[in-house]
């Protein structure tokens, strides 16, 4: 189930709200998570339910270090992440703290991933990464995400490598 709404990233386009919107979730631990998720990072994470309805520019998130999403619907939209070239370029929307947008002139993309229902990922939220979509239409895209504003990328995979 969701609760109330924590922050948005985005703008209002003819009167709707175009972009990523995070709302509290409250989700239970089950066998399904337990086969990829320890409790103990499933305890820990902030848990939330993410949805994004447009594409999203390449950017770093804000307040978190990284994110396992379990992805529950996706538009069959690309994550692309990319490596930093020269001198990074960036500016922030409302309510980014320390996430910014990076223009893509400074970017090269390395890895990406076409996420489908029910796929879970270990994302490195500080470093840049774009959705795109991969065909004309709507994007509605959802995921429980599993947020930690403490542990590093590189802790969490540590983790699960280890459980």
């Amino acid at each position: 189930t969701t609760g109330d709404g924590i922050a948005k990233f985005g703008e209002v386009v003819d009167g709707r709200f175009m972009g990523i919107n995070y709302s509290r979730a409250f989700v239970a631990f089950s066998d399904a998570l337990s086969s990829v998720i320890p409790r103990f990072a499933f305890e820990a994470a902030e848990k939330t339910l993410m949805t994004i309805n447009r594409e999203v520019p390449p950017h770093t998130d804000s307040n978190i270090e990284c994110v396992i999403n379990v992805y529950l619907r996706t538009s069959n939209c690309l994550t692309q992440f990319y490596d930093i070239e020269g001198e990074p370029q960036t500016f922030q929307i409302e309510n980014q703290t320390d996430g910014s947008i990076h223009k893509p002139e400074c970017l090269k993309p390395a890895d990406s991933f076409v996420a489908k229902a029910g796929e879970v990922y270990l994302l490195n939220v500080k470093q840049p990464h774009a959705v795109k979509a991969q065909r004309p239409g709507p994007i509605d895209r959802q995921a429980i995400c599993l947020q930690s504003s403490v542990a590093t990328y590189e802790e969490v995979l540590t983790w699960l490598l280890q459980a």
